[in-house]
């Protein structure tokens, strides 16, 4: 998953609307995969978006 794959887009783009939901696709994918570039660009790109749009929502969940 590229930043600018469509996946990407549509990761960060629910990340903007729909912070829990994407909270929890975010765990699916970390734990599906080992794949060092789509971690980084999970972590460079949605996760991202999310902590910096949402931040007081789910810094609880991201600290646990």
């Amino acid at each position: 998953m590229s930043p600018n794959s469509g996946l990407g887009r549509n990761l960060k783009s629910f990340c903007r609307k729909k912070p829990l939901g994407a909270w929890k696709v975010i765990l699916e994918i970390l734990n599906q995969t080992n794949d060092e570039v789509l971690l980084e660009n999970l972590a460079a790109g949605p996760l991202e978006t999310l902590i910096a749009r949402h931040g007081r929502v789910v810094i609880s969940l991201v600290v646990e």
